[in-house]
């Protein structure tokens, strides 16, 4: 409005519709726990970090539940949740109705908000060192065997994409975080 307030009124023309600051992409809270377990020969280390409170846009969605006719949707390419999407009069769902080819094109709104929310096993590493009256033998100072791997299980509030790709809060096609692992020996002579 001309006087700087919001106007919240309801309106079905998404052309009349005023932008309204709805959720903000930075988390109100993050952090991490990691630690390191000894027993014996065996070793554990891990690492979880979590986010809560950040939000994101679904610039993909809008184009791939709206049936655009573009390089980013077809009718083959959907979410899995898009077999819940409305088809006929009498089913309930939050989902809208697929068109292929809608010349309506990409509709923005608050559907396409989602929580980014989530707690990731970031790294992880078992290790377990043989005694050292096996390496003596061998003339070996250490011999540990390990295993490690990173972003290995994710618990996010939304799951179609990865909670911590949104660039600048806006997701597009971004492809997410790598799961890595590796096996590996250390020697010391």
């Amino acid at each position: 409005m001309e006087d700087g307030s919001l106007d919240r009124s309801l309106t079905y023309d998404h052309n009349e519709a005023q932008a309204i600051p709805y959720k903000t992409v930075d988390p109100v809270l993050t952090g991490g726990l990691t630690n390191i377990l000894n027993y014996r020969w065996f070793d554990l280390s891990f690492t979880f970090t979590f986010s809560l409170g950040g939000w994101s846009f679904d610039k993909t969605g809008t184009y791939i539940e709206n049936g655009t006719n573009n390089i980013y949707s077809s009718k083959y390419n959907l979410p899995v949740y898009a077999t819940d999407a409305w088809q006929q009069p009498g089913d309930i769902t939050d989902v809208p109705r697929f068109v292929y080819g809608d010349a309506g094109g990409p509709q923005n709104s608050s559907r396409y908000v989602h929580s980014t929310d989530h707690l990731r096993l970031k790294n992880l590493t078992f290790g377990y060192t043989f005694p050292r009256k096996l390496t003596r033998k061998a003339l070996i100072e250490k011999a540990r065997l390990y295993f490690s791997g990173s972003n290995l299980l994710t618990w996010a509030a939304w799951k179609q994409y990865d909670p911590e790709v949104p660039i600048g809060g806006e997701v597009f096609c971004e492809t997410p975080i790598m799961r890595t692992f590796s096996f590996g020996l250390q020697v010391t002579f």
